[in-house]
C-alpha cells in the first residue's frame, strides 16, 4: 500500500468514516439452519475455490485455499465470464458481464439472474454499479459503454470514443460523471446528462486495467500495462504522480475506505 500523504486532505469528507446505515443484514439465506455452514479459516477439508468469476463461464463462492469454502458455483454466462461487481450499498446483489455479451444480474445465494440484459455487440469487459444500486456501467470489448437502469431494464445511455477494449469503469462518488479506461491508453471522464466526454486523460504508454477515484472524488487512480500508477487530479485536469514500484503491469487498484491510503496489484 503507499501512503499518497502524510495526511488526509484538508476537506476528508464522510465517505472516509464508516457508514452505519450501510451495516445491513447478511440475506436470509446466509442465517438459514438449512444453509450447511464451514469455517472460513483451518478446515483442511473444506474446498479451496472462490470468490470470482471463472472464465469458463461459471461464477463461484469463496477461495483462499483452505482458509475459506464454495458457498456455490453456477454457470453464469453461456460464455467466460470477463468482468464482475457486488453493490456495495446493499452486499446483496452483483453483476457479470460475459463474452456472450450479456449482463446479468444476481441476488447473492440465487443460481439464476434477475435480470439479463443484451444489446451489446461484443463482450462485456467492465462493469460497475453506482452507489444506489440502480445503474450499471459496462464496456465493452469494441470500446463502446452502456449505462443500464435496472428498475426500467433498460439502456439510458450509449457512448462511443474509445478506439478499442473499454477495460475499466468507475462512478464518481458524489456528482453524475463517470470514468472510463482502455486498451487505447486514454483515461476518459464522462458526464451522464450530457451524454458526452468532458474530459480525456493521456500518458499511459500501454493499456489501462484498472481505475479509482479517490473517495473524495478530486483525484482518480490508474494502472496498466506499462507498470506504472498516476495519479490525475480532476479540477485542474492534469497528472499529479507517476509511481513506479512495480515491475509488471497493474492489474488492480483500490482504496483504504478510511484513510488515504492506496494499494495496488
Amino acid at each position: 500500500a503507499k501512503r499518497l500523504s502524510s495526511r488526509s486532505p484538508p476537506s476528508a469528507p464522510s465517505t472516509y468514516h464508516s457508514d452505519p446505515k450501510l451495516s445491513t443484514p447478511l440475506p436470509p439465506l446466509l442465517h438459514s439452519s438449512s444453509t450447511r455452514r464451514r469455517p472460513l479459516h483451518g478446515d483442511p477439508r473444506a474446498s479451496a475455490r472462490g470468490p470470482a468469476a471463472r472464465s469458463g463461464g461459471e461464477a463461484e463462492g469463496m477461495d483462499p485455499e483452505k482458509r475459506g469454502y464454495k458457498f456455490q458455483e453456477f454457470v453464469a454466462h453461456d460464455a467466460e465470464v470477463r468482468s464482475l461487481a457486488i453493490g456495495k450499498k446493499s452486499s446483496r446483489v452483483f453483476i457479470t458481464g460475459g463474452s456472450d455479451r450479456n449482463v446479468n444480474l444476481w441476488a447473492i445465494g440465487k443460481q439464476t439472474p434477475l435480470l439479463s440484459l443484451s444489446g451489446h455487440t461484443s463482450s462485456v469487459e467492465a462493469v460497475e454499479f453506482d452507489t444506489a444500486e440502480v445503474l450499471v456501467l459496462a464496456g465493452s470489448s469494441n470500446g463502446s459503454i452502456k449505462l443500464w437502469d435496472l428498475e426500467e431494464a433498460k439502456v439510458v445511455r450509449s457512448l462511443t470514443g474509445h478506439r478499442s477494449s473499454c477495460t475499466a469503469v468507475e462512478f464518481h462518488p458524489f456528482g453524475e460523471f463517470f470514468a472510463s479506461g482502455s486498451s487505447d491508453t486514454d483515461l476518459k471522464i464522462w458526464d451522464i446528462k450530457k451524454k458526452g466526454c468532458l474530459h480525456t486523460y493521456k500518458g499511459h504508454r500501454g493499456a489501462i486495467k484498472s481505475i479509482r477515484f479517490t473517495p473524495d472524488g478530486r483525484w482518480i487512480v490508474t494502472g496498466g500495462e506499462d507498470n506504472i500508477v498516476k495519479v490525475w487530479d480532476l479540477t485542474a485536469g492534469k497528472l499529479l504522480h507517476d509511481f513506479k514500484f512495480h515491475s509488471g503491469q497493474i492489474r488492480c487498484i483500490d482504496f483504504h475506505p478510511q484513510e488515504f491510503l492506496l494499494a495496488t496489484g
